[in-house]
């Protein structure tokens, strides 16, 4: 995906089978900023105190025994996220 994507690539059909012209949004820092911004400042805030000092903290006293939690929390995280996406499908909320 490139500067040169061809008119297909570039269009889509809408409900009723007509196409329309599909415009690439800016790539500018500013642009990027205004989109990704957000998310960042959403994702700077889940890191704190435990992030910083507990998980260090039990990775050097427990070093690898404690591994197996890293899977096992990313599969609760999916479901979590899975569930609240669902939610606000279903309510809109």
């Amino acid at each position: 995906m490139g500067a040169n994507m061809s008119e297909e690539e570039l269009s889509s059909s809408n409900n009723l089978g007509k196409s329309e012209r599909l415009t690439l949004p800016s790539m500018s820092p500013k642009s990027l900023f205004a989109h990704f911004g957000p998310g960042i400042v959403l994702m700077m805030t889940g890191i704190g105190t435990s992030h910083l000092i507990t998980a260090p903290t039990a990775g050097g006293r427990f070093e690898y025994a404690l591994l197996w939690c890293i899977p096992a929390s990313y599969i609760f995280k999916y479901y979590g996220f899975e569930m609240a996406f669902r939610f606000t499908n279903a309510t809109g909320k």
